[in-house]
């Protein structure tokens, strides 16, 4: 990695698709309830472009299923889904905006060791693609390991590693986090780095406050780009903070308002044959790469979610 590229390269947290979906789709160690359905939507108005005049809007919406099975042994199988549409103008240039989809099964599964110690393994799948076209290129494949302690009823740690095929070649991301909540449930920390933390107050039981940091990115590949089907790849992603509220709706059903500001966001178009020599996160080794557009800047985020939480304790 060029050194006159390590400013750019450390403002892409890559946490990739894990933060999409991992997160959204693994019940989070030490926690009394697991999501199971999320559906969520988030708008970035006004965006600007850095190196031309105009704005465009980046939109996102998705929905998140995840269907714990129990097996024998403390074992739980961990199937689910998540698909996600992403639309905006990636240049000034365009008449029309771009939109990228993603598409992925998970297939996972849960051991538990001993009465402190569990094991998570998860094989993803993924189709990342305008959906123009299908072909090879269009998919790609993930994989997560995870091992978690409890050391007390309020408190778990985890480490593991993520490893994905993207387009420009193999990623390979190690992972820390921690779950905290306090005897009184009115504090509770989660945290997966580089990628995630959440850090919430319950008021009451109809009102919870939080902070959250999201950082990640995916690549798609471009069938189309504008009115060029010659063949591209898009990067894209950012570290995201919001402020959120959140109050039930009905009988184990949560909706979230959000308002942040992104930081360091991209939305970099390749020609699909640059490619890297491998990367570790957001450590990029052999980025040879010219960027096709220019850069987006950032700005402010507005989002909400859906939740539908199946509680473990009754």
């Amino acid at each position: 990695m060029r050194f006159d590229q390590f400013n750019t390269v450390c403002t892409k947290i890559q946490a990739f698709f894990l933060a999409l979906f991992f997160l959204g789709c693994l019940p989070h160690f030490g926690q009394d309830y697991v999501n199971i359905l999320r559906l969520y939507g988030q708008y970035a108005p006004d965006a600007e472009y850095a190196d031309e005049s105009g704005k465009t809007g980046l939109s996102k919406f998705g929905t998140r299923i995840l269907l714990p099975v129990p097996l024998e042994n403390d074992k739980i199988l961990l199937p689910g889904l998540s698909i996600e549409k992403v639309q905006g103008k990636l240049s000034m240039d365009h008449s029309k905006s771009t939109t990228v989809y993603t598409i992925s099964p998970q297939l996972g599964i849960q051991f538990k060791y001993d009465k402190d110690w569990k094991g998570n393994y998860l094989l993803l799948p993924s189709l990342y693609s305008d959906l123009e076209e299908i072909g090879a290129d269009d998919f790609q494949l993930g994989a997560v390991v995870t091992f978690s302690k409890t050391k007390s009823e309020n408190f778990n740690y985890l480490f593991g590693m993520y490893a994905n095929t993207e387009m420009y070649g193999l990623n390979v991301l190690p992972l820390a986090g921690l779950y905290y909540i306090n005897k009184a449930k009115t504090w509770e920390v989660d945290i997966l780095m580089p990628i995630y933390l959440d850090v919430n107050y319950r008021l009451s039981d109809k009102l919870r406050f939080g902070l959250q940091y999201l950082g990640r990115g995916t690549t798609h590949n471009l069938n189309k780009y504008g009115e060029d089907s010659s063949g591209y790849y898009l990067e894209k992603g950012s570290k995201d903070i919001f402020v959120y509220a959140e109050i039930p709706v009905m009988k184990d059903w949560a909706l979230q308002g959000m308002i942040g500001h992104s930081f360091g966001r991209y939305y970099e178009v390749y020609d699909r044959d640059e490619k890297l020599d491998w990367a570790i996160g957001p450590v990029l080794f052999g980025d040879e790469r010219t960027q096709v557009n220019g850069e987006i800047s950032d700005g402010l985020l507005m989002k909400f979610k859906l939740i539908y939480r199946y509680p473990l304790t009754k």
